[in-house]
């Protein structure tokens, strides 16, 4: 088995980073219900230079914990179990979820069914629950697309839930809603998810020039 790897940044000083062998918070063995995940390819996009931004704000920093002043940047990926030790996971299976810039993360698997599992280690439970959850990639109907589950996958995600908030708040009494930068993919994936949805308020979507063909060519 390969040297576990993990890519490292100064939490106070973001371009400081590192290279870690074998990191500290590697177990050296598996615990029952626990699963040894080789993180096989993930995206890196600004959203995630957000969540190193907002690390110590919004607690990205605490799904992964590592070294004092050290943070491990989350990203959104594709995995390959290499050991589980979970009756209900077998070996060599894939899972799609959120995960470290590194080579291998060990979590400790729950609640699993038919389309994945939630990582419920103790120091991830006060988070948002999406984060926590691994999706099984023979049951994703996204699997053939892998490379735009990665990058489009979290951010829709984000939409569906604004979209949701505003349906359930009857859009507070609003008869326009305007998105201050359309171009965005947050942006553009609420319009859609609100579009007909909406009754007669009217949807607006501001941009600059040079992403206003971008913005026209989506459609409404």
């Amino acid at each position: 088995m390969n040297t576990p790897l993990n890519f490292e940044v100064r939490r106070d000083h973001l371009p400081t980073w590192r290279w870690l062998e074998n990191p500290p918070t590697q177990p050296a063995e598996l615990k029952e219900g626990e699963v040894l995940l080789e993180i096989e390819k993930f995206a890196f996009t600004s959203n995630n230079v957000t969540y190193a931004a907002y690390g110590d704000r919004l607690s990205y920093w605490n799904f992964f914990p590592t070294s004092e002043g050290w943070g491990r940047v989350p990203v959104w990926g594709y995995v390959r179990v290499l050991q589980s030790l979970h009756p209900e996971i077998a070996d060599g299976e894939r899972y799609y979820g959120y995960v470290p810039m590194a080579s291998q993360l060990v979590v400790s698997a729950g609640r699993v069914g038919p389309r994945g599992f939630i990582d419920q280690a103790a120091h991830r439970q006060p988070m948002p629950a999406v984060y926590n959850r691994y999706s099984r990639a023979s049951a994703d109907a996204g699997a053939d697309s892998e490379a735009l589950e990665m990058i489009l996958r979290p951010l829709f995600l984000t939409s569906f839930l604004l979209a949701e908030f505003l349906r359930r708040e009857n859009l507070f009494g609003a008869r326009r809603i305007v998105f201050s930068s359309a171009s965005s993919k947050t942006a553009y994936g609420t319009a859609f998810m609100l579009a007909g949805a909406a009754g007669n308020v009217e949807i607006v979507g501001l941009t600059s020039p040079r992403n206003l063909k971008f913005v026209q060519d989506l459609g409404s």
